[in-house]
């Protein structure tokens, strides 16, 4: 990005491949103290068979993590010296206690827009800079529309697995389950 923050690139090949991962996110506000940074813009390419010979792809850049909470946690063996010592431990876990209350923020903010995210977990959790923020926000889905099937994962609810495809309508339990 321009501020020399790493960022990743999605861009989508038509207007429906957006509006079902994106334009609901561009459509609300969302706190950037809880959220990863998104900017939308769009590319447009000439093409023969095009209406009026230009084809247009949607585009969103996600600025990346240096690190998730899943690679913290793994970091962490059983034997680390924090669990004998009261004064790390302590720290642990005030540092754990602010992690999770973001996380119930975020997932707050996100509901009340009528949004649910999908795939709350550690690997959607990361730090930018001093900051943890909700990751993996892209793909997300308006309440009551249906997520993608790549979306879903081992923290889905078991309902969604009930059937040989597996589909869910986004709604909050989701990520409550996660």
């Amino acid at each position: 990005t321009e501020s020399g923050k790493k960022a990743s690139l999605k861009c989508f090949n038509n207007a429906e491949e957006f509006s079902r991962e994106a334009k609901h996110l561009h459509q609300v506000s969302l706190n950037p103290r809880l959220f990863e940074e998104l900017n939308y813009f769009s590319v447009t390419e000439q093409e023969a068979n095009a209406p009026q010979g230009i084809r247009i792809k949607y585009c969103v850049s996600v600025n990346t993590s240096k690190m998730s909470l899943a690679r913290v946690v793994a970091g962490m063996p059983k034997e680390h010296k924090y669990r004998s010592d009261m004064n790390l431990l302590s720290r642990y876990f005030g540092k754990a206690k602010s992690i999770l209350h973001l996380i119930a923020e975020a997932l707050g903010e996100l509901h009340n827009a009528g949004i649910a995210h999908g795939n709350i977990d550690s690997h959607h959790i990361g730090k930018f800079g001093e900051d943890w923020k909700v990751t993996g926000i892209l793909g997300s889905a308006v309440n009551g529309e249906r997520f993608a099937s790549a979306r879903l994962g081992l923290h889905s609810p078991p309902e969604t697995f009930q059937s040989c495809s597996p589909l869910l309508s986004a709604d909050p339990t989701v990520d409550v389950w996660s």
